[in-house]
C-alpha cells in the first residue's frame, strides 16, 4: 500500500533526480490545493514521438508482421530539440520551411499525468496524445498504434495493464488510464522477489515504490527511463 504522503514525497523526489539527468523535456509537480484545505498534487510530463513513415501506413491486419519487425523497425523516435512556450509547443527543424508542414504532421505529443488513486491506493497514469500541427487530439486507434504496448504478445494480455477511456479526475477532460486494478498485486510480487525482511519491504515502499512501479509501465508508454536513474537506486 502507497500512502498519498509517500506518493507525493517519492514523486518529488524522482522529478529531481529524473530532471538533473535528462532536462530536455522535464517532469514537473502540479500542487493542487483543495476547498477542504487536503493539499494533494500529480506530476506531468510530455514526449514527442516523430512516426515512421513506413509502419504509418501499415493497419490493424498486419499486427503479426508489425510485431516480428518492430527491433529493427521502431515507429517512431523520441524529438529531444522542443521548445515550450506558453501558448504552443515549437519543434526545430532542421530542414528548410517546405518541409516544415510535412515534418511536424509526423510528430505527436504524448501527455501523461501520473496521479495518485485514494480508492485502491496505488498511482495511476493518464494519457493523451495530440498532433503537433494544430493540437488535435489524435483518435483511440492513433494512440494505441504508436504505444509500445500495442506490439505486446496478445497471448500475454492478461498479464498487462489494460486502457480504458475515463475522466481526468483533476482537469475533467476526456483521456485514457491505465486501469490500476492489478497495480497494488504487482508491486507485492516484486517487493516478494526485491525483499526478504519485513522492514526492508516497509523502507522499498517508503523510498522506491514509485520508480519500480515506472520502470515497469513506462515502456509500455513511450516513457523511456533513464538508464542513471536506476542505476543509481540499484547502488
Amino acid at each position: 500500500m502507497l500512502t498519498s504522503k509517500d506518493f507525493r514525497d517519492q514523486a518529488i523526489k524522482l522529478i529531481k533526480n529524473w530532471n538533473n539527468i535528462i532536462d530536455e523535456i522535464p517532469w514537473q509537480w502540479n500542487q493542487i490545493n483543495e476547498l477542504n484545505n487536503e493539499s494533494k498534487g500529480y506530476f506531468t510530463t510530455k514526449r514527442y514521438h516523430k512516426i515512421n513513415n513506413n509502419n504509418n501506413n501499415n493497419n490493424n491486419n498486419n499486427n503479426n508482421n508489425n510485431n516480428n519487425n518492430y527491433s529493427n523497425n521502431e515507429k517512431f523516435e523520441e524529438i529531444k530539440e522542443t521548445i515550450d512556450d506558453s501558448s504552443s509547443t515549437i519543434i526545430k527543424s532542421n530542414n528548410n520551411n517546405n518541409n516544415n508542414n510535412n515534418n511536424e504532421n509526423n510528430i505527436i505529443i504524448f501527455q501523461f499525468d501520473i496521479i495518485y488513486s485514494k480508492s485502491y491506493q496505488v498511482p495511476v497514469l493518464y494519457l493523451n496524445g495530440f498532433s503537433s500541427f494544430d493540437s488535435s487530439p489524435l483518435s483511440w486507434n492513433e494512440i494505441w498504434n504508436n504505444l509500445p504496448l500495442s506490439n505486446l504478445d496478445k497471448n500475454q494480455q492478461s498479464t498487462i495493464p489494460y486502457i480504458t477511456q475515463v475522466e481526468h479526475p483533476i482537469l475533467g477532460n476526456p483521456c485514457y488510464q491505465l486501469h490500476p486494478c492489478e497495480t497494488d498485486n504487482l508491486m507485492k510480487l516484486i517487493l516478494l522477489k526485491e525483499k526478504d525482511d519485513e522492514k526492508d519491504k516497509k523502507e522499498y515502499f517508503k523510498d522506491y515504490y514509485l520508480l519500480s512501479w515506472l520502470s515497469i509501465i513506462g515502456p509500455m508508454v513511450n516513457i523511456k527511463i533513464p538508464f542513471d536513474l536506476l542505476k543509481n537506486n540499484a547502488e
